[in-house]
């Protein structure tokens, strides 16, 4: 692990550094800082303005650091400069490092910061922490400065990446990474003994992914069931929230409302089918197309069995279905879907139920064959396909069905 620091132009005054039971006294916080850590090498960020003070830090640091580099780097505040300084620190995060931003001066630690957030992102770096020694001047020589590990604050840009993936796609993974995390930085070990050990944030986090995975393969049957587990679980784990991942606290109004409607507390296929056509909603408004126009699929089978009276999870009679409104979409007839097609134009708005379904069909057909057939078209307008599919299930579901809950 490397340490990287800054060193201004300011007054350096003599403080008593203190940092997890440590301490130790220094003009310097580097110093401080390198006696704490022990870093194999101590990267020096200097102006040339501030290169006068080289000499006094090189000797401070010598008995406690084996490697010690001196960067020179802009010392004004031009675009050109900030990026220069930007591929500077990004260059030196390529190893684990730990940023001490006390001594950087104008832009320059919400600039580290941003750095730290990219390499973090872009190449999976190891941030060791984010340090500023909280000095204040005239204050008593005995007085133990603390030295503040900015990290939890960093995260929040991860935080808010997470959250905003969640909102636009509804895919909580990014958002279960980050709160997994949570039980292993040390910042949040530090506190256990005030808020007590966290033990429900690693389930809440387990929820979250598996309640995403069978969104993204569109499992309406196992839905359900996750997702009134995930409101459980975030009930349970509302305190830790509030104490190891503050920014989520925020949002958990959201999140339940997100979810809670996909937890489904009844067994009638009635309501099923209306759940089903709200989920389809749910994909089309989160742009998952795919899991959209699959479920459509199976919804109109759903739908007609539902108008037969029978039993949603009668695979055979499923089976017979499909073939039936195969064949009436195509104007042919054959013995084995005879009888199965004189019971689907006892339905009404059968053939509303046979337009939806061979638009749905050669909808769907087209995406899974990823316009690799000889009649593909092109991706807006699918997408434009999907939209006018909503339209044509609403139709058939309106007025059928109790009212819809609110998908978010």
């Amino acid at each position: 692990m490397n340490l990287i620091t800054f060193l201004g132009t300011g007054k350096y005054e003599s403080a008593l550094y203190g940092m997890n039971g440590m301490q130790h006294r220094s003009m310097f916080v580097a110093e401080a800082l390198t006696k704490f850590l022990e870093p194999q090498t101590v990267y020096v960020l200097h102006t040339q303005q501030s290169a006068s003070k080289l000499d006094e830090l090189r000797a401070a640091l010598s008995p406690l650091a084996s490697t010690i580099v001196p960067r020179e780097i802009p010392g004004n505040m031009e675009e050109s400069a900030l990026w220069e300084i930007f591929h500077t620190v990004a260059e030196l995060l390529r190893e684990p490092a730990a940023l001490d931003i006390t001594h950087s001066f104008r832009a320059i630690p919400l600039l580290a910061a941003a750095v730290a957030v990219f390499a973090k992102t872009t190449s999976d770096a190891k941030i060791e922490g984010v340090f500023y020694g909280a000095f204040e001047r005239e204050q008593a020589a005995d007085r133990v400065t603390p030295i503040i590990n900015m990290q939890p604050f960093l995260d929040i840009m991860e935080w808010s990446s997470a959250l905003a993936m969640f909102k636009q796609t509804g895919d909580a993974r990014p958002l279960s990474t980050v709160l997994a995390s949570c039980n292993k930085d040390y910042h949040l070990q530090r506190r256990s003994d005030e808020h007590g050990k966290p033990i429900h944030l690693s389930a809440l986090s387990g929820n979250l992914v598996n309640l995403s995975d069978a969104l993204s393969v569109a499992r309406p049957l196992e839905i359900p069931e996750l997702a009134d587990s995930l409101m459980q679980k975030l009930n349970s784990a509302a305190d830790e929230i509030t104490a190891y991942a503050p920014p989520l606290a925020s949002q958990l109004s959201d999140l339940a409302k997100k979810y809670d409607w996909m937890a489904l507390r009844s067994d009638s296929d009635t309501e099923q089918l209306q759940y089903e056509f709200t989920l389809i909603e749910w994909y089309l408004k989160h742009q998952q197309i795919m899991q959209a126009v699959t479920l459509a699929r199976e919804w109109l089978v759903s739908f007609a069995l539902v108008r037969l009276e029978t039993p949603l999870n009668d695979f055979g009679q499923r089976r017979s279905l499909e073939d039936a409104l195969n064949d009436m979409a195509n104007g042919t007839k054959s013995a084995e879907t005879n009888v199965t097609e004189k019971m689907l134009n006892d339905i009404a708005n059968i053939k509303r139920v046979i337009e939806a379904w061979s638009f749905v069909r050669d909808l769907r057909n087209d995406i899974a064959h990823c316009g690799m057939n000889t009649q593909h078209a092109p991706a807006k307008t699918l997408l434009k396909n999907a939209e006018k599919l909503r339209a044509k299930l609403r139709i058939l579901m309106e007025g059928s069905a109790p009212t819809q809950p609110d998908v978010r």
